[in-house]
């Protein structure tokens, strides 16, 4: 095999001065070298990506010329930048079926450019107490879209483990209901909630989460200490569960097998021993990261 190095693409323009003027400030490229002197020829880039511009007497069927992807971190973003550089657009992002946000943009030559950036969805998990709730509101106030299965219509329920039917739980249920059901999410449910191409996050804690930690492209691991999070239970307004002996007692004896569960499938803990507004930081951080390139 022949060593290579890369393959640039080179688009004719019929006035390079405008073109590179309207690739730097319109689409967000640097400009590269030029040549001659006076210039007929110069190169452009796009993060890692290079493409080249001749200037050509006369071009045809720009439009249906080589197309160029353009990879970005976040569309949306993108694509208000660019109706706002007065860049013409064929419409708001849109979900594909391939995984990817898109939008198609058309430069000043008629060239179209398909853009667009990864779909990416996070799983925020931990022991009941952990702050799963607050982070799920402190994200949603950021403007994250993120959602809280607990409170999700039929997406999770307790089941018998030995014959499977559902169960409603009771604020009194003693250690041996506790011993015989589990919290479980449905996965086709939970496939249907992420086909949402505006989601981010979803939060949540489930006896088989393992089953479909796979359709996150992150998992975030909420972690306190044991007192931290018995307090909060005892506190928390809005959920009942954990006030029980024999639900303390279910979270205490689980809570370890699943943090070391989630932490063998590439989940990253975070500590909620401290203020939320750190917390959401992190977690923000995290979700920016993500999207890097």
């Amino acid at each position: 095999n022949r060593p290579t190095r890369a393959a640039i693409p080179v688009r004719g323009v019929p006035d390079l001065k405008s073109a590179i003027d309207f690739y730097t400030s319109k689409l967000g490229f640097t400009a590269g070298w030029d040549y001659p002197d006076p210039p007929t020829y110069a190169s452009v880039a796009f993060g890692d990506a290079e493409i080249h511009l001749s200037e050509v007497a006369d071009i045809k069927d720009t439009g249906t010329d080589v197309w160029l992807y353009l990879q970005v971190q976040d569309v949306d973003d993108f694509y208000d930048w660019l109706v706002s550089n007065g860049v013409e657009v064929e419409g708001p992002p849109e979900q594909r079926p391939w995984g990817m946000r898109e939008i198609v943009a058309t430069d000043l030559n008629g060239y179209r450019f398909p853009i667009g950036s990864v779909a990416m969805t996070t799983f925020i998990t931990g022991a009941s107490g952990t702050g799963k709730s607050a982070l799920v509101s402190a994200l949603c106030s950021a403007g994250i879209k993120a959602v809280d299965m607990d409170v999700v219509p039929n997406i999770a329920r307790w089941l018998n483990r030995d014959t499977g039917t559902p169960s409603n739980w009771q604020p009194d249920a003693g250690e041996e209901w506790h011993g015989s059901h589990d919290w479980i999410v449905s996965t086709d449910r939970l496939s249907e909630l992420l086909r949402d191409d505006e989601l981010r996050v979803v939060a949540g804690l489930s006896t088989n989460q393992l089953e479909f930690v796979d359709q996150f492209d992150l998992l975030v691991l909420l972690q306190c200490s044991e007192m931290t999070f018995l307090q909060r239970i005892q506190e928390r307004p809005e959920n009942r569960y954990g006030r029980q002996r024999s639900e303390r007692k279910r979270i205490l004896g689980t809570y370890k097998q699943m943090e070391a569960e989630m932490l063998r499938a590439g989940a990253i803990p975070i500590d909620t021993d401290r203020d939320l507004d750190l917390v959401t930081r992190d977690v923000s951080d995290l979700l920016d990261q993500q999207l890097q390139p």
